[in-house]
């Protein structure tokens, strides 16, 4: 599963918040089998997928 979503101020540098949500997300679609592929944010014509990011790959 690969997820999206925007960030209104136009900057998608990921937050705490954004790696703490795709690090629970991950978690729970896990425990029943489904992998979350990345997690990517969209600010205006630019975006980041999340697994770019050291710290996510880590987990």
């Amino acid at each position: 599963m690969i997820i999206v979503h925007n960030h209104p101020n136009n900057t998608p540098q990921p937050s705490a918040d954004d790696f703490v949500a795709a690090f629970s997300l991950k978690k729970t679609l896990g425990m029943v089998g489904i992998e979350l592929v990345d997690s990517i944010i969209v600010a205006g014509d630019k975006y980041i997928p999340i697994s770019n990011e050291k710290v996510y790959r880590k987990h």
